[in-house]
């Protein structure tokens, strides 16, 4: 088996797109920044996301049954560098942060956000893999560049003209 020092080095070069992920506890936003969310089928309409046990978010998730994935904007570096943390700071501004019907927030910068409801969880290691099944898709009116994330830097995807 490879070293887990090895391996944190070839992860921190495979480039992820940055997401925040929200629910809510007992009327109480929770949130984090996950890079580890991808597709999982078409049909139905669903995604993986995956969070450290460590994380009150996926305590939550679990607890609730539902939860949105914002993806961030080139915008939102700071405010994922927030959700990263374990700061105290208030993260859920009024100003960016908008109420879905399902009744999590989403973030108002997002190119799209995905509203889900829980439809398995599991444990490997030190992480929950999360299913959600998609019940709403809010899409950004503008094309925004989404936040990338690689080797420690952020960025943006841009075209190979």
């Amino acid at each position: 088996m490879v070293a887990s020092d090895m391996f944190r080095q070839g992860m921190r070069r495979l480039p992820g797109c940055v997401n925040i992920v929200t629910t809510i506890n007992q009327q109480e936003p929770v949130g984090c920044t996950a890079s580890a969310v991808c597709s999982v089928s078409a049909s139905p309409p669903s995604l993986l996301v995956c969070l450290n046990e460590s994380s009150q978010t996926a305590w939550v998730i679990q607890e609730c049954q539902k939860f949105c994935v914002s993806i961030c904007s080139r915008s939102d570096a700071e405010l994922s560098e927030l959700f990263a943390g374990n700061i105290d700071e208030d993260k859920f501004d009024p100003d960016i942060w908008e109420m879905t019907p399902s009744g999590v927030l989403r973030l108002v910068t997002s190119p799209a956000a995905f509203e889900c409801k829980l439809g398995e969880a599991t444990k490997f290691g030190t992480h929950f893999i999360l299913i959600g099944e998609i019940i709403n898709v809010h899409l950004a009116e503008n094309d925004k560049d989404a936040l990338v994330y690689a080797d420690g830097t952020y960025g943006v995807f841009t075209d190979l003209d």
